[in-house]
């Protein structure tokens, strides 16, 4: 059993910038410590998955943690479900609000995507991108063909502070990091089952370049999901890049 790790968390607040998470990418090659927090009131090229652009408007919470974990490489997927469990534990102290997780790391609320988290490794770190639409307004949201986006604030939260917001999350993440390191991802698996919005649902994944329909019927403790087809077969998918899940519905 490893030991749990303390963060002592060192954050920075920017105005603009093109994503956080190509500054704490920058800080991470330059050997930055453990706990480093880069902050934006709005982004100019934020990002997601798969290169996927991101609308980061100001009102939003945009930022990127960089993180040195005792953890070997293909558990460090972890990263993600911890800061997407500690972003929605963050969301309810503070709003009263509860956020859902889409697998692998998409934050919805009443159907719709709230915010995204992306996990990506230079300079023998890990940087994890946050981005949740918190006080951005109806006509601030980007419509997207794909699935419909929402804020806290038109899910009916009053304005939040960020920094209050921020530290809500960074708290719930100092925690749940620990477990990770200390017992494994399966320390965390049942609150991941429990918050996911996919279980039980029609879900269409795509995957290689093919698309395949069915029902998510698990998550596992290696992250990963598994979907029954129309014909009863399952096929188990691995949270990586190159793998994209959606809603069938949104009911």
């Amino acid at each position: 059993m490893k030991p749990r790790p303390e963060i002592d968390w060192d954050i920075t607040w920017l105005d603009e910038v093109t994503s956080t998470s190509d500054a704490a990418l920058a800080a991470a090659k330059s050997g930055c410590r453990d706990g480093t927090v880069i902050v934006a009131k709005t982004q100019t090229r934020g990002r997601g998955r798969r290169g996927n652009a991101w609308h980061s408007p100001n009102g939003g919470l945009w930022c990127s943690l960089v993180l040195r974990p005792e953890l070997k490489e293909d558990e460090l997927w972890g990263l993600t479900a911890v800061a997407a469990l500690s972003a929605a534990g963050g969301i309810r102290d503070l709003t009263g609000l509860s956020a859902g997780i889409k697998w692998p790391n998409d934050l919805y609320l009443d159907g719709k995507k709230l915010g995204g988290i992306m996990a990506e490794s230079s300079g023998g770190a890990v940087v994890v991108g946050i981005g949740l639409n918190a006080n951005v307004g109806s006509a601030d949201l980007p419509s997207v063909e794909w699935y419909p986006v929402t804020s806290l604030l038109v899910e009916g939260s009053e304005d939040v502070d960020p920094s209050t917001l921020l530290d809500g999350i960074l708290s719930e993440l100092s925690d749940r990091y620990g477990l990770l390191v200390e017992w494994g991802f399966v320390a965390l698996l049942e609150e991941w089952r429990e918050l996911s919005v996919v279980l039980g649902k029609r879900v269409r994944v795509e995957c290689g370049g093919s698309v395949l329909k069915g029902t998510a019927v698990e998550l596992d403790k290696r992250g990963g999901i598994v979907v029954r087809l129309p014909d009863g077969t399952r096929r188990r998918f691995e949270p990586r890049a190159g793998v994209s899940l959606g809603l069938e519905d949104w009911s």
